[in-house]
Order: structure tokens, then sequence, then C-alpha cells
């Protein structure tokens, strides 16, 4: 689509007064935070070597409950080697949603937390 002049100055009027969308967004990655290498310690006396994984989405919009899927989240965090497995002897998996005010505020929070 080809806008006209007058086209493109009202869009950004619209814009300027916060009553259009903007096109696209280009958010601003957080860095990780990171406590250490969680994997990589050696197991010790009494420990069960379970993880406690949270996965926590932030948006200005809910969404079905189903359609929060940590799988994807679950697997890069095997993969990092940050979890031993994905499985339920192996983990205890907490997903929530928690509602943002600005788009901005966007994000998804993974803590992980070893058990025992």
């Amino acid at each position: 689509m080809r806008w006209t002049q007058e086209q493109f100055d009202e869009h950004n009027r619209r814009l300027a007064e916060g009553k259009a969308r903007r096109l696209a967004q280009n958010p601003v990655p957080q860095p990780p935070v990171w406590d250490g290498a969680l994997a990589k310690e050696e197991g010790k006396a009494g420990n069960s070597g379970r993880f406690r994984v949270r996965i926590e989405r932030r948006g200005v919009r809910l969404i079905d409950p189903d359609n929060v899927c940590p799988k994807y989240f679950l697997d890069c965090c095997r993969y990092a080697g940050l979890i031993p497995d994905d499985r339920a002897q192996d983990i205890e998996l907490q997903v929530t949603q928690t509602k943002v005010g600005k788009k901005a505020d966007e994000c998804t929070v993974i803590e992980i937390e070893r058990l025992g």
C-alpha cells in the first residue's frame, strides 16, 4: 500500500496523540539474570536433584492458560544445561501470567531454583 503525503502526515499526527498503533516495535532485549551454573554443580548429600522452574508471562493482555506453552522455554533451559532434564521427576513446573500496563513492559521471566 502506498500512502499519500496527507495520509502519512495524518498517521504521524495520530501517533503523536496516541490514537494510532505503531506498525512495528523494536523492544530492547533484557540481559539475563544469572546466579551461576546450576546444572554443573555436583549433587550434595540429601539433595533431591530436582528444580522448581517458574515461567511467568507478562503481557498487556492475558491469554488462555493453554496458550502459555512452556515447552519451548523448558527445552531451551535443558539445552543450555540449566536443568538436567524436563521430566516430571526432575522439575516442578509453575506457569503464571501477569498483566502489565505498557507493551514495553511485556516479557517472559524464567526462574530456576534448586529444591532439596
